[in-house]
Formats: C-alpha cells, sequence, structure tokens
C-alpha cells in the first residue's frame, strides 16, 4: 500500500524514438545501429513496419501509463514530473520530489548528488530526422488530447496536477 507516487513521464513522441534505439542498441547508453534507417532511408522511415507496430504498442503503453498512474489513482496525491522539466533543471524537480516524499535533504546533499555524474545516463543525438508520418503524428496528437481531457477532470479534484505540459507535447 502506498500513500503517494511519483509519475515521471515524457513527451511520447519522445519515448516512442528512445525506447526503439534502446531496443536496437540492446543496451541502455549509446546509439542504434542505423542499419533500419538506411536500408529504407529516412524519408520511408516512418513506413517501415517494425516502426510502424512499435509506434502503436508503444503509444498504447504510454496511454496505459498515464491512465493507471494519473487518472486512476485518485485516492492518492500524485506528483507528475516532466522528463522535461527535470533535464533542464535537475536540482529544482529533486526538491519538488524530495519534499513530495517529505525527505529531508539540504541544499550539500543536492550538490553531492550533482557532482556525482547524475547527468551521464543520455544517449548522443547525432542524426535527428522526423520519425513519423502525418498520420502517426495524427495518431500520437489523438492520444495526447485524449490524455489531456482525462487529466482535466482529475485536476478538477486535485489541484496539484498541472496539464500544460501535455499540451506542449503536441504537434
Amino acid at each position: 500500500q502506498f500513500e503517494g507516487a511519483i509519475f515521471l513521464i515524457r513527451n511520447p513522441f519522445h519515448s516512442i524514438v528512445s525506447e526503439w534505439n534502446r531496443k536496437l542498441a540492446k543496451k541502455h547508453l549509446g546509439e542504434a545501429d542505423n542499419s533500419h534507417i538506411k536500408t529504407a532511408g529516412k524519408e520511408a522511415f516512418g513506413t517501415n513496419p517494425g516502426w510502424r507496430r512499435s509506434v502503436i504498442s508503444l503509444l498504447q503503453r504510454w496511454k496505459l501509463m498515464v491512465i493507471n498512474y494519473v487518472i486512476k489513482s485518485l485516492d492518492h496525491p500524485i506528483l507528475i514530473v516532466y522528463y522535461e522539466d527535470l533535464k533542464r533543471n535537475v536540482m529544482k524537480e529533486m526538491k519538488r520530489m524530495l519534499h513530495f516524499l517529505d525527505f529531508p535533504f539540504s541544499t550539500t546533499d543536492m550538490h553531492r548528488t550533482m557532482l556525482s555524474g547524475f547527468d551521464q545516463f543520455h544517449r548522443n543525438h547525432s542524426d535527428e530526422f522526423e520519425h513519423y508520418t502525418e498520420d502517426q503524428i495524427q495518431l500520437i496528437n489523438g492520444v495526447i488530447n485524449w490524455v489531456i481531457d482525462s487529466v482535466h477532470e482529475r485536476v478538477q479534484k486535485d489541484k496539484e496536477i498541472h496539464i500544460g505540459h501535455f499540451k506542449s507535447y503536441l504537434r
């Protein structure tokens, strides 16, 4: 039994690409082999059958996480932490999380955490291109809009949840 939860969420457009790369690289760090791009070309990447299946299944997983951890957890307080905010301002977001958990901390502890290499777990993005077809963008935007509407209902009950970031995920 828990009294509350921290829910870390990432833009689904980025999380799908990230999970695709993680699967292809077969490890958490490092870049995926680009052979899947070279076979079809960047222009046709979105039509790759494996990619199309992954978009649908990973988007469904993203939606289910929001349903289960944000929408259905009405009985418990929840702190939504947006991955993009965490990357942009680790100290501020860590303080928010520790405060939510009612966990004592000092500024010195926070600085030690940052000095320990907290930010080393990211892939390099050397070859960015549009992964999604127009249909896939519309599908993902539809799910994001559904999430905005569904979370908005919860916001009426819990003023701590801010849905503004979900809107920024739309393309």
